[in-house]
């Protein structure tokens, strides 16, 4: 394996500057479409260090082997998922990920789309954050979200590229926009289990969960519900999203897939009453 890092100030540093001095050479060889997906994903990760994190230093790392090539960036700032809980006066640190994941969210709007952690662990072949005692990790539409007892100041973000990647910047986005009109970012896809947290598998029953999982997503024409993973849910769950919001959101359309026959079952009774 090759590796190669170094650590910089964030003061007057730009994500061009670290792509420029580390990172055009490390990757001179790698092939597209692999390269530009590493690329996009690096420059949105050190943007967000060094514009959100509120940090005074940053370290970063790039790894490669015949496979694989892979970045760590790791700041000494406020942890994104604090960062994130705060301005959303959430209650729970871990559903910081859930509201990233929706995509659209960024505690600076005047300055960013929020888009950049939701494309980067969707496009790359793994994707890791690590902050405030919380880790989330997703490969191949698998989603991990733990505590870890390695609790540090700042956030750990690393994406993984494998070499062979086919699918092009391009076809990944007309996925998610209105390509070819705008490319506006008008659809998402939220795992409904990041309700859930390390070893806890609650029964999704109330309303008040229901409302946590549908903040937001009246910004999107098409919202996605990934049902995987989840064997039930209850009829107040159920008739919170699929009746009481659809009522008042008809522009939005709600897809639920991989869902369970229970769940099915649930949905369909909600929607009798629409």
């Amino acid at each position: 394996m090759t590796k190669v890092g170094r650590t910089y100030k964030i003061e007057g540093l730009t994500e061009y500057k670290v792509y420029r001095d580390i990172v055009a050479d490390f990757i001179s060889d790698v092939p597209n479409p692999a390269r530009e997906c590493f690329e996009h994903a690096f420059m949105e990760m050190m943007n967000n260090a060094i514009e959100h994190s509120g940090g005074t230093g940053i370290a970063v790392s790039l790894y490669k082997d015949e496979h694989l090539i892979r970045f760590v960036i790791i700041d000494d700032g406020i942890g994104i998922f604090s960062k994130v809980a705060s301005a959303l006066n959430l209650d729970e640190k871990r559903h910081a990920i859930l509201e990233l994941s929706k995509g659209k969210f960024t505690t600076d709007p005047s300055r960013h789309s929020g888009e950049g952690i939701f494309f980067a662990s969707r496009f790359a072949y793994a994707f890791y954050l690590c902050s405030d005692g919380i880790s989330f990790f997703t490969t191949q539409n698998v989603e991990t979200l733990e505590e870890v007892d390695d609790v540090f100041e700042g956030t750990n973000v690393g994406v993984v590229v494998k070499l062979d990647h086919k699918q092009t910047l391009q076809e990944f986005f007309k996925q998610y926009t209105d390509a070819p009109e705008t490319y506006s970012f008008i659809k998402t896809e939220i795992p409904v289990k990041l309700l859930e947290y390390g070893e806890e598998r609650p029964v999704f029953i109330s309303r008040s969960q229901a409302r946590r999982l549908l903040v937001g997503i009246d910004r999107f024409k098409v919202v996605r519900l990934d049902f995987s993973d989840i064997d039930t849910i209850g009829q107040g769950f159920a008739d919170e999203i699929f009746r009481v919001f659809k009522n008042t959101h008809p522009e939005v359309e709600l897809v639920p897939f991989n869902c369970s026959e229970a769940v099915h079952q649930m949905i369909r009774h909600a929607l009798e009453y629409c």
